[in-house]
């Protein structure tokens, strides 16, 4: 999938489910030209203390104050996952999707909805695979990615 395409697909993603971009365990920021996460977030007083951690192991203490008004520091949030595509799924009320582990399948009732919904995507039945091993969108293939995209964003 094409990188554009790709970004605005995460950023309808991130909209839909914000949950993704809150600094807490396992958020992602880029800092100091480095990917940075988040491995201890205490926020029990008002400006919050994380501590992070970037590739190499080096760990840093920052403040909430410091990521809201330092501009070099942009928030990438942590992976998206399984959990959150299928979270998606009740939060935008698509009732014509019925959720399974092997993919995307009609319900009686509401079966003509999804032959709609298929047919707009030029497919007669589409089965999205989602690697659980790495359950990361990043890690899914390019059909499972376009697919997502055509359903959510188009």
């Amino acid at each position: 999938m094409e990188k554009g395409k790709y970004n605005e697909l995460k950023n309808a993603i991130i909209k839909m489910c914000p949950d993704i971009v809150k600094l807490r365990w396992s958020c992602k920021m880029e800092f100091e030209n480095d990917i940075w996460s988040i491995y201890i977030a205490n926020t029990n007083n008002e400006t919050g203390i994380f501590e992070i951690v970037n590739t190499v192991g080096e760990i840093k203490r920052i403040s909430k104050e410091m990521i809201d008004f330092d501009k070099t520091i942009k928030i990438i949030g942590r992976d998206i996952t399984l959990a959150d595509i299928l979270g998606l799924f009740t939060s935008i009320a698509m009732p014509e999707l019925c959720l399974s582990v092997y993919g995307l399948s009609p319900q009686k009732a509401t079966a003509e909805l999804l032959l709609t919904r298929i047919a707009k995507l030029k497919q007669k039945e589409r089965i999205i695979l989602w690697n659980l091993a790495n359950d990361n969108l990043d890690n899914q293939s390019d059909d499972t990615k376009k697919f997502l995209y055509k359903l959510i964003v188009e």
